[in-house]
C-alpha cells in the first residue's frame, strides 16, 4: 500500500510523479496534460535525484531512470481514472523541489490524488488505480474486481495489519479472513488485525498472541504464544523480529543497525532496510531508482 515516491522514492513516487518541462524537471505550477504528466514526472524525479544517488555511493543515470519511472506512470493513469491537470503541474513542481532536498521522509504534498479511481467495488478493473477508495482507506483490483479496503475500526472484519510512516504506508496480511471483513487494522490507531479476524487492541506483554499482533515493543513468542518484550541491543535472540528498534538479530544476538555504505548480506541488517550489491543502501534513493535497473537485492 506504498504511494507514489519512494524506494522510500520509488514507491511514493507511484503517485507523486514527477512533470514541469522547466530546466531540471519542471518547477512551474502550469497544468499538466494526463498524456504529458508519466514523463514529465520522471524527468522531473530523474533530473534531479543526481546528487541523492552519489551521496548514497549510487551510480546515476537519469536517462534509465526515466524510462522506468515513466513506465511505472503511465501504468497509473491509463484505464478508468480521473486525472487532474492542475494537482498534475503542481505535483511535477513538488516532487522535482522535494528530490533535492535530498533527505527526510517523502512527503508525497500535491500528489496525493493526482489519479483517483472511478470504479465502485465490485466493479471490474484491470489496476488497482481504477478502485475508488473509502474514506482513510484503501482499494485494490483483486481477480479483476475492485475490492475496498477501508480503514478498520475496533471490531471490524479485517485481513491486514497496518502501519503509516510519512508518505508510505506499509500493510502485513493478518490472520483474518473468519469474518469475511477486508478492512486493513492500524498500528497508528492501537490496532491489529487478531486471530479472529477481528481489528482489536494489539496484545500487551505476558497476553496470548498469533504472529504479529503484539504491541510494538513485544514481539510474538510463538512456542509460548504470548507476547514477550524485545530483546535490548546486546541480548540473546534467535530470530528476526525479536530485537528492540534499531537493532537486527545477528550471530545470535541484538547488534545495532548497519549504516549506509556497510557492507551488508540482507537488509534486516540496514537502519534503510536498503541492501544493495552487499552494502546498505540509502532510506530516501534506491539503486533500482538510480540506476534505472530492477536487480536489486
Amino acid at each position: 500500500m506504498q504511494r507514489l515516491f519512494g524506494g522510500v522514492l520509488l514507491g511514493w513516487v507511484a503517485f507523486t510523479g514527477c512533470g514541469g518541462s522547466t530546466d531540471g524537471g519542471g518547477t512551474s505550477a502550469a497544468p499538466v496534460a494526463k498524456e504529458k504528466f508519466p514523463a514529465e514526472l520522471a524527468r522531473a524525479v530523474c533530473d534531479n535525484i543526481g546528487s541523492c544517488c552519489q551521496q548514497a555511493g549510487y551510480v546515476h543515470d537519469a536517462a534509465k531512470c526515466a524510462v522506468l519511472l515513466e513506465g511505472m506512470y503511465k501504468n497509473m493513469t491509463t484505464g478508468a481514472v480521473q486525472y487532474d491537470p492542475q494537482r498534475g503541474g503542481d505535483c511535477v513542481a513538488h516532487a522535482a523541489s522535494m528530490v533535492k532536498a535530498c533527505g527526510g521522509a517523502p512527503d508525497p504534498g500535491p500528489c496525493e490524488n493526482v489519479v483517483v479511481g472511478t470504479v465502485a467495488a465490485g466493479g471490474k478493473c484491470t489496476s488497482s488505480a481504477e478502485c475508488i477508495a473509502p474514506a482513510g482507506g484503501d482499494a485494490d483490483c483483486n481477480d479483476g474486481v475492485c475490492v475496498q479496503e477501508p480503514r478498520g475500526k475496533l471490531g471490524d472484519g479485517c485481513s491486514s495489519t497496518c502501519t503509516e510512516d510519512g508518505a508510505t504506508t506499509s500493510c502485513s496480511g493478518g490472520m483474518g479472513g473468519a469474518s469475511g471483513g477486508n478492512a486493513s487494522c492500524f498500528t497508528n490507531d492501537g490496532l491489529v488485525c487478531r486471530s479472529d479476524g477481528k481489528c482489536g487492541a494489539a496484545a500487551k506483554i505476558g497476553e496470548t498472541c498469533s504472529y504479529d499482533d503484539c504491541v510494538a515493543s513485544a514481539y510474538c513468542d510463538m512456542s509460548a504464544e504470548k507476547c514477550v518484550a524485545r530483546v535490548a541491543l546486546g541480548g540473546t535472540c534467535t530470530g528476526e523480529g525479536q530485537c528492540a528498534d534499531g537493532a537486527y538479530c545477528g550471530g545470535g544476538k541484538c547488534v545495532a543497525e548497519k549504516a549506509t555504505g556497510a557492507a551488508c548480506g540482507d537488509w534486516v541488517e540496514c537502519a534503510s532496510h536498503e541492501c544493495d550489491d552487499g552494502k546498505c543502501g540509502s532510506d530516501f534513493v534506491s539503486k533500482t531508482m538510480c540506476t534505472g535497473t530492477s536487480n536489486t537485492k
